[in-house]
């Protein structure tokens, strides 16, 4: 317990220093961050089957800093009556944070200050989310966090984590251990700051840190609460991608999905791999073997993020026919007709869809763009068949048979999260106000 309260201080000590990430509160009058794991859309669709209508929600950020998750979510949140608690170790992380929820007139947020680890004492929950992003892998105990979060989690509830991963921090690794010889002794962390600071400057080309270098943009875009957190922080640990089903599992919970687009094409060996053979063994593996190999084989994965659930149906699906099937992400009026034309014209041949992050292939069905275009945000899959019906006068067009149509399309939207389901008892959710991409820290 001595050596959890030493590493706690330490811990809090850096975030006073170096509130993380840093943010300026007046920004928040012409900008929102979009934050990983937190878009209500999508946490309905992964952590609630989607049936949450989000009124009255109740969600944690458990160590929320200077606030990217809390002011999204407090935000979404506010016409609905849901509320959000921030609890973090640093008063001055959370004096960021407030400014920021202050000049944005978000009135939903309790602050709390303190350590997730005490989250059972506190008397806080049961909370329908917990949002943990950054937190968890600088524990001394990340078992012990995982079972604190669990134990003011709703057993309806879900859960968005982000952790390290492995394969990719290997560099970062070997230069927090060579800081460390580097600054043995040395307390004032401005002093340990400057020599990382020279440290990054000398070393060669051929150091392991240098050859990833572009993988980490804290450095440059953080300044040194960035340099502080990636290269000098007390201690922090990552994981594989097994390790991260393990870690879930001893909980008695489940990763139901990984969280952002990327993560999934880089797991998937079809979007980056076209060798036959190779695809074809990588395929054949069971699906958590499969995803071990492709983080190995991208090796670009610097943290994973992720749901979790302690249910084993959190996920919507496409069999149930009440779900409302809707396009989400694309910019521009009446995506669904644009994209039905497209499908129209492409006359079965596969297409190229393009994100502003990334590309995707889709493969055109028989009624791909019939469907697409009775697709309103509002109509059930089984409205949206009837309606194809109906404007076909095809009565040999039964659910089964559009749905087996609709399937391959709805997983390869879905694999991006360009499309979503909530069922036809929860309400559909506002659009949002002005946003740009979310540029969040490792954390």
């Amino acid at each position: 317990m001595d050596d959890n309260a030493n590493y706690l201080k330490a811990v809090r000590n850096q975030y006073e220093g170096y509130p993380y990430p840093p943010r300026v509160p007046e920004d928040e009058r012409h900008r929102r961050l979009r934050t990983g794991l937190c878009e209500l859309p999508q946490l309905n669709h992964y952590g609630h089957a989607g049936r949450q209508g989000f009124e009255g929600y109740h969600a944690l950020v458990a160590g929320g800093g200077t606030g990217d998750a809390t002011v999204f979510l407090a935000e979404q949140l506010h016409e609905r009556g849901g509320r959000v608690v921030h609890l973090d170790l640093s008063t001055a992380s959370m004096e960021v944070a407030k400014q920021r929820c202050a000049v944005r007139g978000l009135t939903n947020v309790e602050w709390v200050h303190g350590s997730l680890l005490d989250l059972p004492q506190m008397g806080l929950g049961p909370f329908d989310h917990i949002n943990c992003c950054g937190v968890l892998h600088h524990l001394a105990d990340p078992d012990q966090g995982l079972a604190a979060l669990r134990a003011v989690l709703r057993d309806d509830g879900s859960m968005g984590i982000m952790l390290y991963g492995r394969y990719a921090r290997e560099g970062v690794y070997q230069m927090q251990a060579l800081l460390r010889l580097l600054n043995q002794g040395e307390t004032d962390m401005d002093a340990c700051v400057r020599t990382a600071r020279a440290t990054l400057g000398a070393v060669p080309a051929s150091n392991w840190y240098k050859f990833g270098e572009k993988l980490f943009s804290d450095v440059w875009k953080f300044g040194d609460p960035g340099i502080y957190d990636l290269l000098l922080h007390s201690q922090d640990r990552a994981y594989t991608v097994p390790q991260l089903y393990d870690y879930v599992e001893k909980q008695g919970m489940r990763l139901v999905a990984f969280g952002r687009p990327l993560d999934r094409m880089w797991l998937t060996p079809g979007f980056s791999i076209r060798e036959p053979r190779l695809l074809q063994r990588l395929n054949n593996l069971p699906e958590r073997d499969r995803q071990a190999a492709m983080e190995i084989f991208t090796g670009t994965a610097i943290k994973h993020s992720f749901y979790v659930s302690p249910r084993t149906d959190s996920v919507a699906s496409l069999d149930d026919l009440d779900n409302v099937p809707f396009l989400y992400g694309f910019a521009g009026d009446d995506p669904n007709r644009v994209i039905a034309d497209f499908f129209q014209k492409a006359k079965g041949k596969g297409v190229t869809l393009k994100d502003q992050d990334f590309s995707y292939p889709v493969q055109p069905q028989a009624h791909s763009h019939h469907i697409l275009r009775h697709m309103d945000g509002t109509r059930t899959t089984a409205e949206i068949f009837e309606a194809v019906r109906a404007a076909t006068g095809d009565q040999r067009l039964t659910d089964p048979v559009l749905l087996k149509d609709f399937r391959p399309v709805y997983e390869q939207f879905n694999q991006v999260d360009h499309m979503l389901l909530r069922h036809k008892t929860a309400r559909p959710l506002p659009p949002l106000r002005q946003q740009i991409p979310g540029d969040g820290g490792e954390g």
